[in-house]
């Protein structure tokens, strides 16, 4: 407890006090700067889009070269046989209608969504909720 009051302290002499004379839509302004900018990057993050930018360059690079008729480079031929590898894997488990076409989205969703009941009921019950509606 004295430990978080002192890093709630600590923050606010850092960063709130020098902001104590800036007025209401300039800190509302600055707020969803931050919100966007965090928002994007945590989004960036979490789809991890740091490495697929440079494997999607590879691929790209590699159809190109296979369509100019050279040979790709062995990063490029990994790149896309790891893209057509994944794309196999992706739609080896799709479900299958009775007319061989693909179920549809809800069809898949409850495998998908196993641990979201158990996650917003420890979300409630632990008091996070009132963490998120604080903040």
């Amino acid at each position: 407890m004295a430990i978080s009051c002192c890093i709630y302290g600590s923050l606010a002499l850092l960063a709130l006090y020098p902001l104590r004379h800036v007025g209401a839509r300039y800190l509302v302004g600055i707020g969803l700067a931050l919100s966007l900018a965090g928002g994007t990057l945590g989004i960036a993050n979490a789809m991890g889009l740091g490495a697929a930018v440079p494997a999607a360059a590879l691929q790209e690079g590699g159809a190109t070269a296979r369509a100019a008729h050279t040979t790709p480079t062995a990063a490029q031929e990994q790149a896309i046989d790891a893209a057509v590898a994944l794309r196999d894997r992706g739609t080896a488990g799709d479900t299958q209608g009775g007319d061989g076409r693909s179920s549809g989205y809800l069809a898949s969703e409850p495998d998908n969504a196993k641990g979201e009941a158990d996650f917003v009921a420890l979300v409630f019950r632990t008091g996070w909720v009132f963490e998120i509606l604080a903040s």
